[in-house]
């Protein structure tokens, strides 16, 4: 069963994501900052990681930089970044680091299709 970590610091939306997964078939695990979410990617196989733009003490753009560093996750997990706004520059920014999509928040319907597009791409046993 794929897993999707998700990473945000609204307990409210992550828990809804959660649950949204979860009854999608999905396992899903909530962390709320970016140092929790670079633990949990050491110690567990990740299939995708979805990525709030907008965090305190560590941005997603901060958490995506850590995860393309050398010396940090060999090899990353796909990590679709969602945000509540529409910025263009973020969406450009997050591009250039790798990240494979961005979606809005607002948008959980849509949010679901990304993820699930992107999860039979990389793992097509899911």
């Amino acid at each position: 069963m794929a897993l999707v970590l998700i990473v945000d610091d609204h307990v409210s939306v992550a828990r809804s994501l959660v649950k949204l997964l979860t009854a999608s078939g999905f396992e899903a695990r909530a962390v709320p900052n970016g140092a929790e979410a670079l633990a949990f990617l050491r110690s567990h196989d990740v299939s995708l990681v979805l990525l709030d733009m907008s965090m305190p003490d560590m941005t997603g753009i901060e958490v995506l930089e850590a995860l393309r560093v050398p010396e940090g996750q060999p090899n990353p997990p796909p990590v679709i970044m969602f945000s509540g706004d529409d910025d263009e520059t973020n969406r450009d920014e997050a591009a250039r680091l790798g990240a494979v999509d961005f979606v809005s928040k607002v948008n959980p319907t849509g949010l679901l299709r990304v993820i699930e597009s992107h999860i039979r791409r990389t793992d097509p046993a899911a």
